[in-house]
């Protein structure tokens, strides 16, 4: 798409800073191989490999803005593109949990954005998904009610910024 040759207008990492769950199971998968060497099944270790990769192409560790899209960054090589026809709108959430943010697709489909600083970047998807709808009145929110899938795709390409 036309927005990954672009730099973003506006980005921000996960909230937090590293991933617990792949820790964890990189653990559990080295204990698997040392049980497995010593006669064990290797339950631990296809269990570890099994939940670090999931947690690895699950959840999200930046979040870009960009003129017509959204994109969630996952562990190398997955992103996903929810481009601005298919978000309704964007909400904040003050709960009993620290704020959350929250992207409500077509159909009532929603993500959550836990980004560090959740005010910034709620002001600043708002701003992108304004201009992009102001740009583009013709791109109403019934011509794309049935299309809330976003786009999944791997991207050999490097992020504009390092992590």
């Amino acid at each position: 798409m036309e927005q990954q040759q672009n730099q973003p207008i506006y980005w921000d990492k996960h909230r937090i800073p590293i991933n617990l769950t792949v820790i964890f199971a990189v653990f559990v998968a080295v204990y698997g191989l040392y049980s497995m060497l010593q006669g064990a099944s290797p339950v631990l270790l296809v269990a570890g490999l099994a939940v670090g990769a999931y947690s690895w192409l699950t959840n999200p560790r930046q979040y870009w803005i960009y003129p017509d899209a959204l994109v969630l960054v996952y562990g190398r090589p997955r992103t996903r593109v929810i481009p601005f026809t298919n978000v309704s709108h964007v909400e904040m959430r003050s709960q009993a949990t620290p704020d959350r943010l929250r992207a409500l697709l077509h159909r009532g489909r929603q993500v959550i954005l836990l980004v560090r600083d959740p005010d910034a970047f709620n002001e600043q998807l708002q701003k992108a998904l304004d201009d992009f709808q102001h740009l583009n009145p013709e791109l109403s929110i019934g011509d794309y009610a049935s299309d809330d899938t976003a786009q999944v795709q791997d991207s050999p390409e490097q992020p504009p910024f390092s992590s």
